[in-house]
């Protein structure tokens, strides 16, 4: 509330209404009055706050940070009509568009992205990349490499490390939803098939596999994917 009283005397907003009857200590005679919110060290103030919670919190309480933040803002709008002491039923217009767009803005800040980086050991620090980086609930991870005197080695190799990594998150094939796969040898891929298809099971990604050139003579590949990270999953923590 100190918040709400040291805005009112640095924002004034003017709310223009017409009064339906006449309210007490009130001139009837007032039809328009001036409204003194606050609005610019509560919201300011009340907004860390959100995001503090917003970013500390699981997707489902993520999900009414931005509902709290708007009626915070309606409550805000109501607090500096009574401020005037204008009490009772009005139709009354405060802030006009300016409001609208506070709201907006709150809105778009609490829904803006929630990274977190994860996996940094002594050959990802020295190439200077994440082996995973979550995004609200989208898991993204590097290329997973796969090399092997046959295709179907390499692929078996492949698939086992990503059983791996998605287990360290409490995840599983049926969370993958898409999959990317480079490799020097297309045609051998394709007739190794089936034991990305034994992984999988009925939870087919969505997937592109692309042929490159490759030094060396053994068979290679990279596999990439992305998983969804299901709501209230708890995730491991991440790098700070």
């Amino acid at each position: 509330m100190l918040a709400v009283f040291e805005g009112a005397r640095k924002y004034r907003v003017t709310a223009g209404y017409r009064l339906k009857k006449p309210l007490i200590g009130v001139p009837y005679s007032s039809l328009r009055a001036k409204a003194y919110g606050g609005v610019g060290a509560s919201v300011a103030s009340v907004s860390l706050l959100l995001v503090e919670v917003y970013d500390s919190a699981s997707v489902p309480v993520r999900m009414w940070v931005p509902i709290g933040s708007m009626l915070f803002h309606i409550l805000i709008s109501f607090t500096g009509v009574i401020f005037t002491g204008v009490s009772g039923i009005a139709e009354f217009r405060i802030m006009n568009k300016y409001m609208l767009l506070l709201v907006l803005l709150f809105s778009t800040i609490t829904f803006a992205s929630d990274i977190k980086r994860y996996g940094h050991d002594e050959w990802q620090t020295k190439i200077g990349y994440s082996q995973a980086v979550a995004v609200n609930d989208t898991l993204y991870l590097s290329g997973i490499i796969g090399e092997a005197e046959t295709m179907g080695g390499a692929l078996d190799s492949a698939v086992t490390q990503l059983h791996l990594i998605l287990d360290s998150f409490g995840l599983t094939a049926e969370h993958v939803i898409k999959e990317k796969i480079y490799s020097n040898d297309l045609p051998a891929l394709r007739r190794n098939t089936h034991i990305r298809k034994r992984y999988y099971g009925k939870n087919l990604p969505a997937a592109v596999w692309i042929e490159v050139q490759h030094t060396g003579n053994k068979a290679w590949l990279e596999l990439e994917v992305v998983a969804h990270i299901p709501n209230g999953h708890s995730m491991p923590k991440p790098i700070e």
